[in-house]
């Protein structure tokens, strides 16, 4: 916003400081929790293939571990959206 001379954020010139938090939680956190998730599963079907098994050993607990990761930053944005006033 400084930097662009914008005033997106500003609110005495009818900015949102509230659109910051928003747009650094959409592009700066998913990489923490949910761009490892697709990782995670391209790992595990490469070991999958070069290994040739039928099932990969921990797959179970790789899926609620992937499946916690998303409902623990979805509970986190939540909760930071909760402490904003949202």
């Amino acid at each position: 916003d400084r930097n662009f001379n914008t005033s997106f954020y500003d609110t005495s010139k009818g900015g949102n400081p509230l659109l910051y938090q928003h747009l650094f939680w959409f592009f700066g956190h998913p990489e923490v929790y949910v761009i490892i998730l697709p990782v995670f599963g391209i790992i595990s079907g490469c070991v999958l293939f070069l290994t040739d098994k039928d099932r990969l050993f921990g797959q179970t607990s790789m899926t609620f571990a992937s499946i916690w990761i998303a409902v623990l930053g979805t509970s986190v944005w939540g909760h930071h959206m909760y402490t904003a006033g949202l």
